[in-house]
């Protein structure tokens, strides 16, 4: 019913802003994690370090209760499932006396009566009529005006939606790309007219109805969107990543897999199905979301579609049957399911969007790669390894890898997965070697590492990776004339360490020299 669109409206104005010296949005959902919802509060006042990553959950609620003490703050906590939740975190929130204010949202009416009796909850009801109009006529035309001949219809299609807003800007979205189309209009009407909008069930009909009218390229895009756990705020250029290395995404002339993926984000965005998070400084979208609804819709339609299954329960005679699917996520219980010693012949891709990081005790390392021979996609950023898995590399037909571990160096044998287009390394070290010859690997198009990599020189001097689009972040000291001469693609460039190195004593650096080279360089960051 906009109880998430309500609050975030309310955060975000600008005479609301202005009376706060500290605001937070956090979303604490239905699977509730303590310490997640502290550390995203900490990370919206500022900067959140390893060591306070590492800090007890009493501990980070009792600095979080220090930085707003005398401070006038303003906290939403969105989507509270139960009283136990903001007994959690209600020790966080000091109250001075002095305006200071803890907005929650809540399906459940105790949630609300528990957190104030005193103050009855605001409830959020259906719209009215008129509001319905208003808000089609918003999301399709941009205006309050209708054409006259379309007017029927829409009396037909607003009642069918029953003033439910998530409906409705679903329906918009059908309707956007024929707003003037009559026979269009007719379509969508004559097609609800066997259900109202307002039980869960037929309002899975109205996003079926949706999804039934998305082009054939959208609709794996659309149902991907389920993989990833409720209120999680997913970062653009991670999704459309996966998405190329899962082969949604065909190959076009004259335009990359990247923008292409980008194009149908947007489409997907302007029919209603994916909402913006955050927007990048040109307007570029830097994170999305998911409606619970359309993610509940998402999963319900991929597993018909054998498209991917979310693993919950993890007995031995469940893990078995992993056998007929061919994409795989995983995002709670995750050594549970590990330790169930899963098989899976035709699994193309393993996912973990776990709440929280997990350390891999050392005898499950092995386990993901000896269980999907197949894998296309592995994305275990979530799961901490302790050592690099061996039959990692027995992988060939990898695409995408995203992982979280400790290690020093990325091995020379990471170049038997030539097929790899995306690799992904988030380690605790602060250097990270790359002994692979990433120039032989002609597919790979990023590298992300959070750590300052040391890119190795090729021993073959006519090899150049044409096909690499980012290279993030790396030494100052493989910053050279070769590096970039043999990356005349590269799109997205970052730098980590000691950037004086990058200047003589004059004040002097050729970097911008190097720079110069990389005609199509887009984004460049210096850390």
């Amino acid at each position: 019913l906009g109880k998430t669109t309500l609050a975030r409206k309310i955060f975000n104005d600008s005479k609301v802003a202005y009376n706060f010296h500290l605001r937070a949005f956090v979303n604490v959902s239905q699977e509730y994690n303590r310490r997640e919802v502290l550390l995203r509060i900490l990370n919206s006042f500022g900067h959140v370090t390893e060591e306070r990553k590492k800090m007890p959950d009493e501990d980070l609620a009792q600095l979080i209760n220090m930085q707003l003490k005398k401070m006038r703050y303003l906290i939403v906590l969105d989507d509270v499932w139960t009283t136990e939740a903001w007994d959690d975190l209600k020790r966080a929130f000091p109250d001075d006396g002095n305006g200071s204010r803890v907005v929650i949202t809540s399906q459940n009416k105790s949630v609300a009566l528990h957190a104030n009796a005193e103050i009855g909850p605001y409830y959020m009801r259906f719209l009215h009529p008129e509001e319905s109009r208003m808000l089609l006529r918003h999301k399709v035309f941009g205006q309050s005006e209708l054409p006259e001949e379309l007017e029927e219809h829409e009396v037909r299609i607003l009642q069918r939606c029953g003033g439910l807003p998530l409906a409705i800007v679903v329906l918009a979205g059908i309707l956007l790309n024929h707003r003037h189309n009559l026979r269009w209009w007719e379509r969508v009407s004559e097609g609800m007219t066997e259900y109202i909008a307002r039980d869960m069930s037929q309002m899975f009909d109205v996003i079926k109805l949706s999804y039934n009218n998305l082009p054939h390229h959208l609709k794996p895009c659309f149902l991907y969107m389920g993989v990833f756990r409720e209120d999680y705020d997913i970062p653009v250029w991670r999704l459309l990543r996966l998405w190329i290395a899962e082969g949604f995404i065909g190959s076009h002339q004259s335009i990359s897999l990247e923008d292409l993926a980008e194009y149908y984000l947007m489409d997907l965005v302007d029919k209603n199905l994916v909402i913006v998070g955050r927007r990048s400084s040109d307007g570029r979208i830097k994170t999305c979301r998911i409606h619970d609804t359309l993610r509940d819709f998402c999963k319900m339609e991929a597993r018909k579609e054998n498209l991917f299954h979310e693993m919950k329960e993890f007995s031995q005679s469940v893990s078995s049957s992993s056998d007929a699917f061919r994409r795989i996520c995983v995002n709670d219980s995750v050594l549970d399911y590990i330790g169930s010693r899963p098989f899976g012949p035709h699994v193309r891709s393993f996912l973990c969007f776990a709440k929280e990081e997990i350390p891999m005790p050392v005898e499950y390392v092995s386990s993901i790669p000896r269980a999907f021979k197949l894998l296309r996609v592995l994305e275990i950023r979530s799961i901490i390894l302790t050592r690099f898995p061996s039959g990692l590399f027995q992988l060939i037909l990898l695409k995408y890898i995203a992982i979280c571990c400790h290690f020093k160096v990325l091995p020379e044998k990471m170049l038997d997965l030539w097929n790899l287009q995306t690799v992904i390394i988030e380690t605790s070290s602060l250097i990270l070697d790359i002994k692979a010859d990433i120039w032989k690997m002609t597919h790979l198009r990023h590298l992300h590492t959070n750590a300052s990599a040391c890119v190795q020189k090729s021993k073959d001097e006519a090899m150049s990776s044409s096909n690499l689009r980012t290279l993030s972040t790396i030494s100052p000291e493989s910053c050279t004339k070769e590096v970039f001469d043999r990356t005349p693609k590269l799109k997205k460039l970052g730098i980590r360490g000691k950037l004086a190195g990058l200047f003589n004593a004059r004040g002097e650096s050729s970097l911008f020299d190097s720079l110069s080279r990389l005609q199509e360089l887009e984004n460049l960051k210096l850390l």
